[in-house]
């Protein structure tokens, strides 16, 4: 049986849809959250080096995060003793320029904020504080509401954070 052809007017009028693609909803985009790094990186707060170190502490904290999903065990394999697919390790799932980012420049920065204790009444490492802002896109208002600390100390902490991530990855002296 032969396939049958769309009328031309049909191809058209596909071809006008997907040209003036909607937009979000007006609901959709009132819970839309633009980028808070990016924001702050506009209004001058961060520098440069800041914005590429919270980038690539963004990148390397998804990259771990590909490989945490939940995998299920074949039955059989269990019921004949044969092993089944070993446990992978998280640093596995990293491509060969992403662990060289980790070993080298994520994870003694990583180390040394979780030593640096900053909050208010309720107790948050640095490292925490900066996973709260940079991966989960959380304000500066929220973060602080969170852990109780005064108004703008969220914002001095990320910024000392991101310049010593900086500082490690070389893109900045000790002097700036």
């Amino acid at each position: 049986m032969k396939a049958r052809k769309r009328p031309q007017r049909a191809r058209r009028a596909a071809v006008r849809r997907r040209d003036i693609a909607p937009g979000p909803t007006p609901q959709t985009a009132a819970k839309l959250r633009r980028d808070v790094l990016l924001h702050l990186y506009e209004k001058g707060r961060l520098r440069r080096e800041h914005l590429e170190a919270a980038e690539e502490i963004r990148r390397i904290w998804q990259a771990f995060s590909r490989s945490l999903g939940a995998t299920a065990t074949n039955p059989d394999t269990l019921a004949t003793g044969r092993q089944g697919a070993r446990a992978r390790q998280p640093i596995e799932g990293l491509t060969g320029g992403e662990e060289a980012i980790w070993r080298n420049r994520y994870r003694p920065w990583a180390r040394e904020m979780a030593s640096i204790v900053c909050g208010g009444t309720v107790r948050v490492t640095g490292l925490q504080l900066v996973l709260d802002i940079v991966v989960d896109n959380r304000s500066f208002r929220q973060v602080e509401g969170c852990y109780r600390m005064r108004h703008g100390a969220a914002a001095a902490h990320l910024q000392t954070a991101l310049h010593l991530y900086a500082r490690i990855a070389g893109w900045v002296g000790d002097d700036s």
